[in-house]
């Protein structure tokens, strides 16, 4: 079955919200047990006040900003930095045959995403697409695809990145993993993945 362009941007919106509100329940857990083990701690009688669950609120509300606004910021570098990719070279020819096909993807898509072209130092066979809420795109191949698969096999791998990104899949993938996992030292450990598992993708 077959969507439309508002179709799947709202329903990228919709998932988006949800991933919203599933850091906010989050933090209001994590704050309300917080709140309710200071109190016992101090030995304050009782439950909490409508006082305390709104200052609770108000804290639940601001944590979740400023972690979405942390998360997501500059999403797309976090990432290619953390899986060890850089731009392609315009002097080697297999970087200039992706280069070729992530354009002509990138056009087949409608023209709604100018997708970037990355490329990961690693003998191993694996591919990711990375987007973010700035409407950056990016498809990253490693070495070791390029040196091993002809261009119809690579255009094969390409256009399966660039669907992810075209429905959003990728942006989905990218915003949970900046809320809920991506933080400095934990993106340095994605770069030894790339390193043996073949069938490993990122997004």
């Amino acid at each position: 079955m077959s969507f439309t362009h508002v179709e799947i941007e709202e329903h990228k919106t919709r998932k988006l919200v949800l991933l919203f509100v599933a850091l906010i329940v989050l933090y209001a857990a994590f704050i309300i047990a917080l709140a309710w083990g200071v109190a016992l701690f101090l030995g304050f009688p009782g439950p909490l006040t409508a006082t305390h669950m709104l200052v609770v609120v108000g804290m639940t509300l601001a944590g979740a900003a400023l972690h979405w606004m942390g998360s997501t910021y500059r999403l797309v570098e976090r990432v290619l930095s953390a899986i060890l990719a850089r731009p392609f070279d315009p002097g080697d020819t297999y970087h200039s045959r992706l280069k070729n096909i992530v354009e002509e993807v990138s056009v087949a898509t409608g023209g709604r995403h100018q997708i970037e072209t990355y490329v990961i130092s690693t003998p191993a066979m694996n591919a990711c697409a990375v987007a973010d809420l700035g409407g950056r795109a990016v498809i990253a191949v490693t070495e070791g695809l390029l040196a091993r698969l002809n261009r119809a096999q690579l255009e094969s791998v390409v256009g399966h990145e660039a669907a992810h990104i075209a429905s959003g899949d990728s942006l989905l993938t990218s915003v949970f993993i900046g809320l809920f996992g991506l933080h400095e030292e934990a993106l340095k450990r994605l770069s030894g993945l790339f390193s043996g598992r073949a069938g490993w993708r990122v997004m």
